[in-house]
């Protein structure tokens, strides 16, 4: 059957294959047709994507060497599992294009609940900056909180004003991309960035990317709000800003591992978060996408997985025995035991935490991308329980927008991976994400 199916996809691979240099019919590593369409598809994709990778070279002018040195290949997949997709164990472990606890705070909290104070000292409850008082806390937050401010070592990345002008919320910063979150509904600071927007969607050329981050690199915060799923990437633009070591928390539907071009998209951000010296590792939780499983997973970072730098947990429930046995592998009866295992493991050390709201189950979040699995309980549970950490920052992501693309080639690969959604009403969506954020975000920033 797989060699009568091959000689049937020899002209489909002449069609399609030949205008983007598909070199050869990709066969399965062990049996089973189903296997080998699903090979061939991701062959396809290969190649489609090597026209981003083209644009990523085209228009990059920063001498960079591209994916050159991450595609494991076609023929040469880096762990290709000898005894079929099923034996994934053992030594096989080693979006891509392919009642949670109170979290505390809220936008109607007094300026008291930005410093804590006793009688002689105050604290900075999001970076544990304190000093010594010499004034009564009310005299402090009528004149003197400028002077706990601009010694906050936040302040000179932040530049949003006075915590007792934010209403006592952490200071966060709105970056209006793609329309995704409302721009009026809370009391933030917004940036409008809509004309990069269509640019930076789902991927860009470094040129790009760079010229973006250079554009809005001082005005930036610590905890930041922006479009959809297609611009989770740019996390990795976000870390940045930290100087310390940290271990970044995902909390997505995706592993966003991918190796393959182009080099900054939506489904590979990861990887450019472990080239920072600063990220000590990347912790994805939540994966319920077919990128964490044979075959989707030769194209994924397996390399940083089995050297501990990446982990990616995803949902086995539904999975064969032998893949329940995949390192990270979590269960719905059974995940928040092995959530806090991991954050008692961080020994309280500095976290930065990102949400892509893909990882809520339908109904809690209308997103351009498949929905996960967590209840938003469960996400304010899990950020609860990192709160034991020291989080020095984070962002949410991941609402759904309109898609917008300003280059041919950027639309053509985003529309052939993307998963066919009926198309939301936009107020019905925005109502639906924005109860889900009123949940999340005082728990992730308090």
């Amino acid at each position: 059957m797989p060699d009568a199916l091959e000689l049937f996809l020899q002209p489909l691979q002449f069609l399609i294959g030949e205008p983007f240099d598909i070199d050869e019919v990709i066969p399965g590593a062990a049996g089973g047709a189903d296997e080998l369409v699903e090979l061939e598809v991701d062959g396809f994709r290969v190649a489609v994507l090597g026209v981003l990778n083209q644009e990523d070279h085209q228009e990059c002018d920063d001498g960079g060497a591209g994916v050159d040195n991450e595609l494991p290949g076609i023929g040469v997949v880096e762990e290709v599992p000898g005894e079929g997709p099923d034996d994934d164990d053992g030594d096989g472990e080693d979006k891509g294009p392919g009642g949670a606890e109170d979290g505390g705070g809220s936008a109607g909290e007094d300026a008291e609940s930005v410093l804590d104070a006793t009688d002689e000292a105050a604290f900075c409850e999001r970076c544990g900056f304190g000093f010594r008082l010499p004034f009564r806390l009310d005299v402090v937050l009528m004149f003197d909180v400028r002077m706990w401010f601009a010694a906050c070592p936040y302040a000179p990345v932040v530049g949003l004003g006075l915590p007792c002008e934010t209403g006592g919320v952490p200071a966060a910063l709105h970056l209006n991309l793609d329309e995704a979150w409302e721009s009026d509904a809370w009391e933030w600071t917004t940036v409008e960035a809509r004309e990069w927007g269509p640019r930076l969607r789902f991927s860009a050329p470094p040129r790009v990317v760079e010229d973006f981050y250079r554009t809005h690199a001082d005005r930036l915060a610590p905890f930041l709000v922006y479009g959809s799923g297609d611009f989770h990437y740019l996390s990795a633009l976000w870390l940045r800003q930290f100087a310390e070591p940290l271990t970044v928390v995902s909390l997505d539907n995706h592993p966003d591992w991918d190796v393959r071009p182009p080099r900054w998209a939506c489904g590979g951000w990861v990887n450019r978060a472990l080239e920072l010296p600063q990220v000590q590792k990347v912790s994805v939780w939540g994966c319920g996408n077919f990128e964490c499983w044979w075959p989707g997973q030769a194209f994924g970072n397996r390399r940083a997985e089995r050297a501990g730098t990446l982990e990616v947990h995803a949902w086995a429930d539904d999975r064969p025995l032998a893949q329940q046995q995949r390192r990270g592998a979590i269960f719905r009866g059974t995940w928040r035991e092995d959530f806090a295992r991991f954050v008692a493991g961080l020994e309280g050390g500095d976290v930065y935490v990102t949400v892509d709201m893909d990882c809520l189950e339908a109904g809690a979040a209308v997103t351009n991308w498949e929905n996960g699995r967590f209840s938003t309980d469960d996400v304010a549970w899990a950020l609860g329980k990192l709160r034991a950490t020291r989080i020095v920052g984070g962002d949410i992501c991941g609402a759904y927008s309109p898609q917008k693309y300003a280059r041919w080639k950027q639309r053509f690969v985003a529309r052939l991976d993307h998963p066919r959604l009926p198309e939301p009403n936009l107020a019905q969506a925005q109502a639906v994400n924005r109860a889900s954020f009123e949940r999340l975000w005082p728990i992730l920033t308090s």
